[in-house]
């Protein structure tokens, strides 16, 4: 496995699966426009990627680290520790057992195997929304808990959680796909044709439309919301897909799985312009950081998939705001939208929908009996590989 900085460049767009909403441009494998330009010579939907890969000695039972005995030595273990804090959590033993052997087509152990490695990702883009602030309220959803309990109608308005929003108050910008950072790492499917390092994990993916169809169900096709949404400026709606997962497989044999690295495209303008690809000073950390020439510098092939499998059904849907000219949030303006989340496929344990939640394993975030809910297959998706051939 290798650890630095590497990249993942102009990844094909192998699914890209819209069928589960109307309109089908409130779902999206293209980059928000403001991220678009950034991205060429690629199409918008073929999103660089950037990660960071660490090691950390004695996470685990096989790890080649000696451990010291000084309180010094234990200081520094405890501050290199901070490095490794997952931000999200990782999802449950259970969620992760129960998408494994419903989707992910794992193995058993169908949670995978702990390795002593870590992945963040990074941003390929200065982006100038650094700031962005979920403004939930812990008492207000606590309520919402109870009365939905007491009450088989709840209030469906007071289930859309907070909008997205940046320091200033303006919408926070659209998202395809998240940042996490320090991950766990799991080995699949061992010694196997298919072993693979891999992590998933949970967000909100967001898109901006002008089209005012989500909320008021009048057909009204906007040119401008195709390929990863409006503009911010042109927005009229924000719509979030809260608990979308991320799902990241590494091939650890793609040689006999098929599974070959793209050709090396000829260096041009797609390496970051503050390297020099005929400079012998750069050094290799640096270039394999900021090396967006087509296949990048990540050498394993790699398959990338959000989709709407697992995730906590108490958080998770599909909702959108009505927006301001002045690009702020109508706070007031918002509905529920309906997802479709078997489509071109067959669920296993489907999750309650939001009338449901008093059932008695609605409470239960494991799944009931079946460890998770939103396996097997369908649903919006999008997938990308940086490599051709076959699974």
């Amino acid at each position: 496995m290798p650890t630095g900085i590497s990249t993942i460049a102009g990844p094909e767009a192998r699914e890209q699966e819209s069928g589960c909403i109307n309109p089908s441009s409130m779902w999206s494998c293209a980059l928000p426009k403001e991220q678009q330009a950034a991205n060429e010579p690629y199409a918008a939907n073929q999103p660089n990627f950037r990660v960071e890969i660490r090691f950390q000695n004695g996470s685990y039972d096989h790890s080649t680290a000696i451990a010291s005995r000084s309180l010094h030595s234990q200081m520094l273990a405890r501050s290199a520790n901070q490095l490794f804090n997952p931000s999200p959590s990782p999802p449950s033993s259970a969620d992760q057992t129960f998408l494994g052997r419903t989707t992910d087509g794992n193995s058993e152990p169908y949670a995978g195997e702990e390795t002593p490695f870590y992945i963040t990702l990074l941003t390929t883009e200065h982006l100038s929304s650094q700031f962005t602030k979920r403004q939930r309220n812990n008492s207000t959803s606590s309520s919402n808990d109870t009365d939905t309990q007491a009450d088989p109608f709840p209030d469906v308005g007071s289930l859309i959680p907070s909008p997205a929003t940046d320091s200033d108050g303006s919408a926070a910008a659209a998202v395809l796909y998240p940042h996490p950072s320090s991950q766990p790492v799991r080995l699949y499917n061992r010694d196997k044709d298919n072993e693979h390092y891999g992590f998933y994990t949970y967000f909100d993916k967001s898109i901006f439309l002008a089209s005012h169809t989500p909320l008021t169900g009048r057909k009204d096709n906007v040119a401008n919301d195709t390929d990863g949404g409006s503009t911010r400026e042109d927005a009229r709606v924000r719509c979030t897909w809260s608990q979308t997962r991320f799902l990241v497989q590494i091939w650890t044999k793609g040689e006999k799985t098929g599974k070959s690295l793209f050709n090396r495209a000829a260096a041009n303008s797609t390496s970051d312009s503050d390297s020099d690809s005929d400079s012998s000073e750069t050094s290799a950390a640096v270039s394999s950081a900021t090396d967006f020439t087509r296949p990048g510098s990540f050498p394993y092939p790699v398959t990338i998939t959000i989709d709407r499998h697992g995730g906590q059904t108490t958080r998770k849907m599909v909702y959108c705001y009505g927006m301001e000219e002045d690009t702020h949030v109508n706070g007031t303006e918002k509905k529920f939208q309906i997802e479709d989340r078997a489509v071109n496929g067959e669920l296993i344990n489907p999750a309650p929908g939001i009338f449901n939640l008093t059932s008695p394993d609605s409470g239960n975030e494991e799944g009931g009996n079946e460890g998770g809910y939103d396996g097997g297959t369908g649903g919006c998706g999008c997938q990308w590989v940086n490599w051709v051939g076959s699974d």
